[in-house]
């Protein structure tokens, strides 16, 4: 990249926020550059992703999905839900059928938005397995299905995938065993009050402020992508490329599923993963911010966003537990005070931190490194590993 960016207006991403706060209460531009970051990644070089806007209803997720357009265009292919046969139908060998080859059109891979993916919790076992199945071999770039009645049907494809959902897809271990490093959250906070107030203000308004939402992104899209092919992605310095890999590598041991028996104790600590396509999203992730606010590398205010996207994909609960936990010993119930939560399941998230390595456990009648022993409750603190990058994540 050769321009320089000499005011706030010359920041390219600026308008875009300035529309989504023309018409909706945003708390934070974050809720709309990190999606808005995703999707622009899915048209630079890498592989591809699957993106999850988080948030209760109501929080302005969908808005955003929707403003990448209600009907298919040029870069988004958008579906209300999403089926075990949607992506690829066993129905006949027609290809017309099927949604994966409609997401290529004219040399671009489309990103498949999704507007809803909390239908699909209330879906059978069994069919949530085969989406997540198909979603990560889409995103690994080549889909084949053979159906019990002969048709087999196979694509390749690299669109990225974004999808809005509330909080409850993080219950669901099956979507993290089948899609791994490939899935990043993004969760937007804000102020329900004061979004509530918002929205009432647009009642009437809707298909208009839908129509100019959708008409901005679009056309900020066609710039960045436009950018990204003629002078590709900022740089990363060697340095901070360092410090990002200590992010990374916490990321890939604190998101890791610890599976429990039907009693709920630990029953088996997965290996976790290498952070390998974490790094690549994320960092990529960081280039694209860069981009949108006109910068030619990556620098400090990046570092803050690629931070966000870490507390993002931490598990929330365990987040919570861990943002209380301190740099010395700490009984479970005051831990669970100041995390407010209940005081068994503070216990069984901080045993998930320590069989993760995140936390350590010194056992009730064992004295700690002063002499003071607490005969009635075990303690834990940070292990040590891991002490200088929750600081780093936790405090501003």
């Amino acid at each position: 990249m050769t321009s320089t960016i000499e005011s706030r207006e010359d920041i390219p991403v600026n308008a875009v926020l300035e529309m989504f706060h023309k018409w909706l209460y945003i708390g934070d531009d974050y809720n709309i550059v990190g999606p808005l970051v995703a999707v622009i990644a899915n048209f630079a070089p890498g592989e591809p992703d699957i993106i999850g806007v988080i948030g209760p209803s109501g929080s302005g997720k969908t808005e955003f999905i929707r403003s990448l357009g209600d009907v298919p265009n040029k870069y988004v292919y958008p579906v209300s839900s999403i089926t075990e046969k949607t992506l690829i139908s066993g129905l006949d060998e027609n290809p017309d059928r099927d949604l994966i080859p409609k997401l290529y059109n004219g040399g671009i891979y489309k990103v498949l938005a999704i507007k809803d993916m909390t239908t699909l919790l209330s879906k059978s076992d069994d069919s949530r397995c085969q989406i997540f199945a198909d979603f990560r071999e889409m995103t690994d770039g080549y889909i084949r299905k053979i159906f019990g009645n002969g048709v087999d049907k196979h694509y390749e494809t690299h669109s990225s995938i974004i999808f809005a959902s509330t909080n409850a897809i993080e219950r669901y271990y099956s979507m993290y065993s089948n899609l791994g490093q490939r899935l990043i959250f993004i969760r937007p906070v804000s102020d329900p009050k004061k979004a509530m107030r918002r929205a009432r203000q647009n009642i009437g308004n809707e298909d208009i402020m839908r129509d100019e939402l959708h008409i901005t992104v679009t056309e900020f899209l066609e710039k960045m992508i436009e950018v990204i092919s003629r002078d590709g992605l900022p740089t990363i310095s060697e340095n901070l490329e360092s410090d990002l890999f200590d992010l990374f590598y916490f990321l890939s041991i604190a998101r890791t599923t610890i599976y429990k028996d039907f009693k709920g104790r630990i029953d088996e600590i997965p290996e976790p993963e290498f952070p390998t396509r974490i790094a690549k999203t994320v960092s990529r992730l960081a280039q694209v911010h860069a981009l949108i606010h006109g910068r030619n590398f990556v620098d400090g205010t990046d570092y803050n966003f690629v931070k966000r996207i870490i507390l993002d994909n931490v598990p929330s609960e365990r987040l919570q537990v861990l943002k209380r936990l301190a740099n010395s010993w700490e009984k479970v119930s005051v831990i669970a005070a100041n995390a407010r939560l209940p005081t068994a399941k503070t216990q069984r998230i901080l045993d998930e931190l320590q069989a993760l390595g995140i936390a350590d456990r010194l056992p009730r009648g064992v004295p700690d490194i002063l002499g003071d022993t607490d005969n009635v409750a075990d303690r834990f603190m940070i292990n040590e590993e891991f002490r200088e990058v929750v600081g780093i994540l936790t405090t501003g």
